[in-house]
């Protein structure tokens, strides 16, 4: 059914809420939220347990060392301890969701007739995607009792002339197929990219609607989630944000298959312990959350963080930043675990995963600017700790590697010294305790591991979960398969975040690019260019340990297996024909797989729809109309006319008389010109007689 609802325009009446710069200096005091002991019982087994297994281990080592230990071997024991601690709190924060589960409020007798937005950010997105699955929802909410409460609102940053032609024809499309109203705002300057964005819907719209559903370009979510959400917060007036747990799907590639599948094995035993102990003081991801519009608003402005990007600017990991914010004024913010129906993409190559992390990594990295604010409750300084160190952790495992290389050398290399007193009658005996350290190599590995081991448990008790990743076999068979490709490509995943890491400390900026969601199987020359440094790491130290210290090799191999394959690995990260082949003989399925829901298999059908509008082109839809049309019905109004827009108007339309077709008018205007055009209908149907000088479609 098409929607019969008509439209004026492609925006609502504004309904301004203002949205005041926050001061991470100052801080009210905020009233305090209910007190539970589940969440107190889950913070001692993460914390409390992961303190006493670090401390624990790292005394482990020292005993290992002996009394004569010297500074290669101190320096071990320090990063060591990092490591082990941090391995450590990633298994108890998932034992912590043992503890019997919370039971969410149940909604008011009289549910509320407050509208709420499905808002999708997006800058330079397949329309077809993000289309079809708006329009999925869309159609599934309009058959609830509370679909009448929600509205879609496209807010866009795209800054491609192209990009934005597909954009506006897909939304035209969205418009006329859904039954909810749809609308659709483009900023013509993309100020502080996402935040920036989110906070011009807010102050510009942010009165019309109680809740905003924050979704990402490549989320999608059912209805029932979307209800059930709503009714939570309608039922807790302190309430101030509401995170799901978001599945990953669609991926097809032997690098998205083997992370979704990691992602629904052991992501739900995850979910439950975050969502045990971070309680009321959970944490925000940016998308498939529902948030109180005015808590939002009153909470959340962000300020630019002094000194120079990357550090210093604007705020690129904003939502975690906006969490501890609303938590501080007072807003209870929580992850429900038990919440499905959430779903999001992947990068389908390793170049693209490594592109997302490098921005992740600079967003994380700023929160050193962020940590010491005054008024954040402790679980929000931990969230922002958590963060910073899920990078840092990969320059300080290197370097415990390389620590124990040169501990290794040492003792092949330099002879030792027994009597070190020209009066010594007695030699200093050297202390190392091979089997104490054999042991702590099995206990971190066992740590690293034990959450795994929790999924595949689950799965093997649970026969409705065994059947949801393709029975017994196929799960023993998926989970030993994404242990060993997981292993293969976590050293290259050390050597680049490594390298992220360093590139932000010399102040390299990540910029802000569209993400690729496209899979493929790169070329050897670009495998072998990016892989260089990791051949390098590889097969250097195997060849040295081959005449040292063979023996060693075996203790290495998880780390040099991956380097040394490394262009291997990095050319078929994309490659979608084994990702499928694996599917077909049911290695890596998902439940979403086996039996996808209703949503995805909705927004799926529906992309054709979208096809002729995405693939849209400026210059195709100068030749059209109805395109024309169409675009300029997605246009604000009024359209706005200050000093640089005159100046656009004169010079564009001198170019666009002295062109003599439609292709040399492209050719002379420039950037500017071009998207001043496309954003005005006169200069637009001006453009277009060029192109049909007798006014023809």
């Amino acid at each position: 059914m098409t929607n019969k609802l008509q439209y004026d325009a492609a925006l609502p009446p504004e309904a301004p809420l203002e949205m005041p710069i926050q001061s991470l200096r100052k801080a009210k005091r905020a009233p305090r939220l209910a007190w539970s002991w589940r969440t107190f019982f889950a913070r001692i087994i993460a914390f409390g347990g992961a303190i006493a297994l670090g401390t624990l281990g790292s005394w482990q080592l020292y005993e290992a060392f002996g009394s004569e230990a010297n500074s290669l071997q101190y320096a071990l024991l320090g990063l060591f301890a990092l490591t082990f601690y941090w391995i450590a709190f990633s298994t108890t924060a998932a034992l912590a969701g043992l503890l019997p589960a919370r039971k969410p409020k149940n909604s008011p007798e009289h549910p509320a007739d407050s509208k709420i937005a499905l808002v999708m950010p997006v800058y330079g997105e397949d329309p077809a995607m993000t289309g079809s699955a708006l329009l999925a929802m869309s159609k599934q909410l309009a058959e609830t009792n509370t679909g009448q409460r929600f509205e879609l609102f496209i807010i866009s940053d795209t800054q491609n002339i192209d990009a934005w032609a597909a954009e506006a024809a897909a939304f035209a499309i969205l418009r006329r197929e859904s039954p909810l109203p749809v609308w659709y705002r483009r900023r013509p300057k993309n100020t502080a990219r996402k935040v920036g964005n989110v906070e011009d819907f807010v102050k510009r719209w942010g009165a019309r609607y109680e809740y905003m559903v924050m979704l990402d370009a490549d989320s999608i979510m059912d209805a029932a989630t979307l209800t059930r959400m709503a009714e939570r917060i309608d039922a807790s007036p302190r309430l101030g944000l509401l995170q799901t747990m978001p599945r990953l799907v669609g991926g097809d590639s032997l690098l998205a298959r083997t992370i979704q599948f990691a992602g629904a094995l052991y992501g739900p035993i995850v979910a439950r312990g975050v969502d045990a102990w971070q309680g009321q003081d959970g944490n925000y991801w940016g998308h498939n959350a529902i948030i109180r519009t005015r808590a939002f608003a009153e909470s959340c402005g962000l300020p630019k963080l002094r000194g120079r990007r990357p550090i210093g600017g604007h705020i690129m990991s904003h939502d975690f930043v906006e969490a501890a914010l609303l938590r501080r004024a007072g807003w209870g913010v929580r992850m429900d675990g038990d919440l499905h129906g959430s779903y999001e993409g992947i990068p389908p190559t390793l170049g693209d995963l490594a592109g997302r992390e490098r921005r992740w990594a600079q967003g994380n990295l700023q929160h050193l600017g962020v940590i010491a604010a005054k008024g954040l409750r402790w679980p929000n300084r931990v969230h922002f700790l958590i963060g910073i160190f899920s990078y840092l952790m990969s320059p300080i495992w290197l370097a415990m590697l390389l620590v124990g290389g040169l501990l290794t050398a040492q003792t092949l290399l330099i002879p030792t010294e027994y009597f070190t007193s020209r009066y010594q009658l007695f030699p200093d005996w050297p202390t190392f305790d091979a089997e104490r350290m054999r042991l702590l190599f099995f206990a971190a590995l066992g740590l690293l591991l034990l959450p795994k081991f929790l999924g595949l448990l689950r799965g093997l008790l649970l026969p409705r979960v065994a059947r949801s990743f393709g029975g017994y076999l196929a799960l023993i068979t998926s989970f030993i398969s994404e242990l060993f490709i997981s292993a293969l490509y976590a050293p290259l995943m050390m050597l680049m975040q490594t390298h992220h890491v360093f590139d932000i400390i010399f102040g390299r900026d990540s910029g802000w690019a569209t993400q690729s969601r496209n899979a493929t199987v790169m070329p050897w020359r670009e495998a072998f260019r990016r892989s260089w440094l990791h051949l390098f790491a590889g097969w250097v130290p195997l060849i040295l340990l081959i005449f040292l210290a063979p023996d060693q090799i075996i203790w290495l191999s998880p780390v040099l297996a991956g380097l040394c394959l490394s262009p291997l690995l990095t050319r078929h990260s994309g490659n979608t024909r084994l990702g499928k082949a694996l599917a077909r003989g049911r290695i890596l399925l998902i439940p979403e797989e086996t039996n996808p829901p209703a949503v995805i298999n909705e927004a799926d059908q529906y992309r054709p729809l979208f096809a002729k509008a995405a693939s849209l082109t400026f210059a195709q839809l100068i030749n059209d109309s109805s395109a024309i049309n169409a675009h300029i019905d997605s246009l604000p109004t009024p359209y706005g006319e200050g000093r640089d827009e005159r100046l656009l108007a004169i010079t564009a339309h001198a170019k666009i008389d002295a062109a003599r077709d439609i292709e040399q008018a492209l050719d002379y205007l420039n950037r500017d010109e071009i998207m001043y055009v496309a954003g005005h209908p006169d200069s637009l149907r001006y453009l277009h007689t060029k192109a049909n000088p007798l006014g023809l479609a």
